[in-house]
């Protein structure tokens, strides 16, 4: 492990330490209401399903750098088994904060634990955002690696200042986490703005890569390959638009955010899919080019 990624997680769990210290008490709870609880169990074990194929995927990257076949190989797949896990991290505490909300019914319930009262929900949801920040910075330390294949330690450390002013608004109770709130608050919309620029930065570096090389390329799979990377990076920037335009809802659950989520997991079995391409991939791919020239 680098010290970039040994950094990066460091900070995450910091300030995930730091939220068992901030009160998240809701000044106004969320009420699950009967209609929506169909809904939010159905999502709920969704995302728990995703975030065990997103484990799988991040073991087989793991595999794939053990394999040492070179030493970029090594270092970007190493790189994409970070991002994956510590996203998968990141939905098992949104399932786990949507188990509590259907558990309790409201967002004001909260668990005392060494004289401190915990507002489950929303810690969880803070905490879950922080490991999305996490793996924005993993999925840029190997967009880095694929589009420059060399470490700049002055871009990473400018990356991990704007990942820890990231953090700082997505910790903070002005978020009004599990709040039915009236007013939107700036600091709600300014983690999620950051949060876009944290993933945007890679998502372009790597479309734009992928981009040159679909044009460049004369290798038919090589052009499958930058395609369906390429769709795959906008469709996670489309899933984070949406989560900014979330931050305008004065609900802490809105149901269009289901199919953000679909979005986001598509995207992220493309961006898998582009970059390790399994044999069985491969040879669909190759099936399906053949009978395209047979015509």
């Amino acid at each position: 492990m680098s010290i970039f990624e040994g950094l990066f997680l460091i900070i995450t769990l910091f300030f995930t330490f730091l939220t068992f210290l901030i009160n998240y008490r809701p000044e106004t709870p969320y009420i699950l209401a009967p209609s929506i609880e169909f809904y939010l169990t159905l999502l709920t074990i969704t995302i728990l399903l995703v975030a065990i194929l997103y484990i799988f995927l991040a073991y087989n990257s793991l595999k794939l750098a053990e394999l040492k076949l070179n030493a970029l190989i090594t270092k970007s797949s190493h790189r994409l088994a970070l991002f994956y896990f510590t996203l998968s991290v990141s939905l098992l505490f949104l399932s786990l904060a949507f188990l509590v909300l259907l558990y309790a019914k409201s967002s004001s319930f909260y668990v005392v634990f060494r004289g401190f009262k915990l507002y489950l929900y929303p810690q969880l949801i803070a905490i879950a955002s922080l490991w999305i920040s996490c793996s924005a910075a993993f999925y840029f330390l190997f967009a880095y690696t694929v589009v420059f294949r060399k470490d700049n330690h002055t871009i990473f450390i400018l990356y991990m200042l704007i990942l820890c002013f990231t953090d700082y608004l997505v910790i903070s109770p002005l978020n009004y986490y599990g709040n039915e709130i009236e007013t939107i608050t700036l600091v709600k919309i300014l983690s999620r703005i950051f949060m876009l620029l944290l993933f945007i930065i890679p998502i372009m570096m790597i479309s734009f890569r992928s981009y040159r090389n679909w044009r460049s390329t004369k290798n038919e799979i090589m052009k499958v390959r930058s395609l369906i990377n390429m769709i795959s990076n906008l469709l996670l920037a489309l899933f984070f638009l949406l989560y900014l335009i979330d931050a305008f809802t004065t609900k802490p659950f809105s149901l269009y955010m289901a199919f953000a989520y679909t979005i986001a997991f598509l995207s992220l079995i493309g961006i898998y899919i582009a970059t390790v391409f399994p044999k069985n991939i491969e040879n669909i791919v190759m099936i399906i080019l053949r009978r395209k020239k047979s015509n």
